[in-house]
């Protein structure tokens, strides 16, 4: 993540374990059986938060011996960060489709609901090539310390508010009371990331949720 390449690795590897321990839990505990699917679904949408880590520990790597970074880095970062809603959404909804006759009884509130994870996926896709062109890696800058996930500093920037409705629109999906405390986790960790740190916002984001699938025991 934006500290190094060892806390990079060490972030993706205590988040999986919290998350395989989890998902261990909500499988085998009676008390989860109602909602297994939707957590298990919550699960996977923080996992796929953390691959993040993974481009981020070979960015540090290579910028940290000096060397160039491979061409399929950059582009696999960005897919990684930007295809999280549509991963949440994906994920959440299937579950709740298949535990939840309400949404079975409503499809029209699904095609609604999705309308912000594909504009923001397609949004996404339109600006791919301009975002590989505008920064060949996610080095730091000369300004900022942390790793640099330069399309939300140009590209994708009009596009937060739309990828922030775009996941709101799949953790809303979720039964009462995960919605309300997995909304408090997101937007909490997100406004927490911007109020300590005035830059590579993103890439902080992205490790500070490595714990927060514990939240689903609640």
């Amino acid at each position: 993540m934006c500290f190094s390449k060892r806390e990079s690795i060490a972030s993706f590897a205590i988040g999986t374990a919290i998350n395989i321990a989890v998902a261990a839990i909500v499988w085998q505990h009676p008390r989860y059986r109602a909602t297994r699917l939707v957590r298990l679904a919550t699960i996977l949408m923080w996992q796929f938060a953390l691959l993040m880590q993974i481009p981020e520990a070979v960015q540090w790597h290579y910028a940290d011996r000096s060397k160039t970074v491979p061409p399929a880095v950059n582009p696999a970062a960005y897919w990684l960060n930007l295809l999280q809603p549509a991963v949440a959404f994906v994920g959440i909804a299937t579950a709740v489709w298949l535990s939840s006759p309400w949404l079975r009884a409503a499809p029209v509130a699904l095609v609604v609901t999705a309308a912000c994870p594909v504009l923001f996926t397609v949004a996404a896709a339109v600006h791919f090539r301009a975002s590989m062109r505008t920064q060949p890696d996610l080095a730091p800058s000369p300004a900022c310390t942390h790793l640099n996930l330069h399309w939300w500093r140009h590209n994708l920037r009009p596009f937060l508010g739309l990828y922030l409705a775009a996941v709101l629109s799949a953790i809303l999906l979720l039964p009462a009371p995960q919605r309300y405390i997995q909304t408090a986790v997101f937007l909490g960790t997100f406004a927490l990331a911007n109020a300590v740190y005035s830059c590579g916002v993103g890439s902080v984001w992205c490790w500070s949720i490595a714990p927060a699938s514990l939240s689903l025991l609640l």
